[in-house]
């Protein structure tokens, strides 16, 4: 009888045992590329930035960011998604063409950041030669970047309204 009433108690411990999640260690540092814009920016107003790629696994991430910059953000993160992010990320399948920089650009993007860190497989190596081409893009700071097991780069573009001549 005791050896069944301790193995309840076990039972009930093991069910009710609270463990951590594994959620994203924030860094106690921001990527060096925020101070960057900030130097490039100046004295001007507070910017826009749109920070690629976009997920709810990685906007929580450049929400925390914002906080060592305090820019306006495209996509940040609240847990709700109005549908006009819907559309935005729908818009970025085939990112960098023209529909989504348009896209992009409608938000009033004075600044693009690439992050290396959360893109698969090749397609950093492959996106930034395509957006370095780009006549309405100015890179503004290319460095690397650590974050837990991955390392990475991460780039920032100015990007500029100017109608092509």
């Amino acid at each position: 009888r005791a050896a069944v009433v301790s193995a309840i108690g076990v039972l009930m411990l093991a069910e009710y045992a609270s463990t951590p999640l594994p959620l994203w260690n924030a860094p106690l540092d921001p990527p060096e590329v925020y101070a960057d814009i900030m130097r490039d920016r100046g004295d001007g107003p507070t910017t826009v930035l749109f920070e690629f790629p976009t997920s709810t696994a990685t906007d929580p991430a450049y929400l925390y960011y914002s906080t060592f910059h305090w820019q306006s953000l495209i996509n940040g993160y609240s847990g709700f998604f109005p549908p006009s992010y819907a559309r935005l990320a729908r818009s970025l399948d085939n990112f960098p063409d023209e529909p989504s920089m348009n896209a992009i650009k409608s938000h009033g993007v004075r600044y693009l950041v690439v992050h290396g860190e959360y893109l698969f497989g090749q397609r950093y190596e492959t996106l930034i030669p395509q957006l370095d081409q780009r006549s309405d893009l100015a890179l503004v700071s290319r460095r690397p970047w650590q974050l837990a097991d991955k390392h990475a780069e991460i780039s920032v573009y100015r990007v500029s309204y100017a109608s092509a001549q």
